[in-house]
């Protein structure tokens, strides 16, 4: 196996770790992996590792204080019958003085190992070389996939900060950026900004992309989402981004980014779990009943390119004042603010951290990206969509495949919505999965008594 050279980052942390009866002065050690294209079809596999050093025992010699640690790496087979990779890694933290805030940091490195594809078990061992009873293993699943060659999406590395640099030595480099791992995914009243890198690879330089990132909470339900085109120079990319958490509360949440083509079909996919604790939150179960103010929401930071997503995407919901109203904004800041206002007036329980009615019209949104897609046109855009996002589920759909003499068409029926109304879609142009909207009973829809015309080949 290959072995990349790995040096160690000293960093402030003072958030307080998740694991249950840890105290500041307990052992506590972190570690993660993510898994990259490679080169001759093997995999890049990235370890990344922390030690809290107060947790550590240091001995005083030559004037400073010096602890040591070990890092054990051992990859099996997933039946545990096959050792492939089994390897200790020495080094030391030295201090002048352990008696101030010297100690609250954490020691970080990052091993990389080259592997085949395959299914392995891969055991991460921390320990204090200067007392033996400190000492953790993590154990984790590790699935190499066979064709490397054909990855499309890498996996997501969770990062304390990310910042441009030409310093190729450092060997938390890559792609022009210092990537600063955070294996614990641990953020809070010192770490306010959560980092993630991820790369894609086999992109078409004829084609535009979608990276679209969420949050959700622990119950699955979506909380926030953003959507970004880009349109490759290079066929594999480095791409990176951030998520504040000032809004969350303590608690675990996940992290989805996906890859989505033209048509808005989803690509590829990772997901990571992160964890937010601060002082004095008691709403640790991410659930809260103080009202949202705007310095502290998503909005306050958010970019111009992400308020008008959103505000696109409400189109189906705002009033004509409103649209003309932020059409007429030129201030980053008025932009912030009137999509925070747009939504806050929209909130059926202002007293609850999360805005369940944005979540429940970004959920429409999404199902809709998911289930119909269009000519260059996302599923939010279509009459499926549309329908689907205004007015919810139909209770039952009868769908009519295509025939000699008539086009594939759907019936969308809806119980309670006016009393009992009914849509017909056809796909007008065969295959295409292209449906349109021909007649509705419902009001302000479009109404055509003759739509059966509309099925003639």
């Amino acid at each position: 196996m290959k072995l990349r050279r790995f040096i160690l980052l000293l960093i402030a942390f003072a958030a307080i770790s998740f694991k249950n009866g840890y105290s500041e002065d307990s052992f506590q050690f972190n570690a993660d992996y993510a898994i990259y294209k490679g080169s001759d079809n093997k995999a890049l596999l990235e370890i990344y590792y922390s030690f809290y050093m107060k947790s550590l025992n240091y001995s005083f010699n030559n004037g400073e204080y010096k602890a040591n640690v070990t890092i054990g790496i051992k990859i099996s087979g997933k039946n545990g019958n096959q050792i492939v990779f089994d390897r200790q890694y020495n080094t030391n933290s030295a201090v002048k003085d352990t008696s101030g805030s010297e100690l609250k940091k954490n020691l970080i490195g990052q091993l990389n190992i080259s592997i085949q594809s395959g299914e392995y078990i891969i055991e991460i061992t921390g320990s204090d070389f200067n007392n033996v009873v400190n000492s953790d293993t993590l154990r984790y699943p590790l699935s190499i996939p066979e064709n490397i060659s054909g990855m499309k999406m890498s996996d997501l590395e969770i990062a304390s900060e990310i910042k441009k640099s030409s310093d190729q030595e450092n060997s938390f480099y890559k792609n022009t950026l210092i990537v600063i791992p955070n294996p614990s995914a641990l953020f809070g009243s010192s770490l306010k900004t959560v980092y993630f890198y991820f790369e894609l690879y086999n992109l078409s330089l004829d084609s535009s992309y979608f990276i679209e990132k969420r949050i959700y909470d622990i119950n699955k339900n979506l909380i926030f989402t953003s959507q970004k085109s880009i349109k490759p120079s290079n066929g594999s990319i480095a791409e990176y981004g951030t998520i504040g958490i000032d809004t969350l509360h303590s608690g675990i949440y996940f992290l989805e980014v996906l890859l989505a083509n033209q048509l808005n079909n989803v690509i590829d996919s990772k997901e990571k779990k992160i964890f937010v604790y601060k002082l004095n939150d008691n709403k640790a179960d991410n659930t809260g009943n103080t009202p949202q103010n705007f310095l502290t929401s998503v909005y306050a930071q958010m970019k111009e390119e992400d308020l008008d997503r959103e505000f696109d995407l409400s189109v189906y919901i705002r009033t004509d004042k409103e649209t003309k109203s932020y059409k007429n904004l030129n201030k980053l800041e008025d932009k912030r603010k009137f999509m925070f206002e747009f939504w806050k007036s929209r909130d059926n329980n202002p007293s609850s951290a999360v805005n369940e009615y944005k979540v429940n019209y970004f959920k429409k949104i999404n199902e809709a990206n998911k289930s119909f897609k269009g000519s260059y046109r996302e599923g939010w855009k279509t009459d499926r969509g549309r329908i689907l996002i205004i007015y919810g589920k139909p209770d039952d759909i009868e769908r009519y495949p295509f025939q000699i003499t008539t086009k594939s068409y759907e019936i969308w029926k809806y119980d309670s919505v006016e009393g009992g109304a009914q849509c017909v879609f056809v796909e007008r142009d065969q295959a295409t999965g292209v449906y349109d909207l021909v007649h509705s009973t419902l009001r302000n829809e479009l109404q055509n008594p003759n739509w059966e015309k509309e099925l003639t080949n």
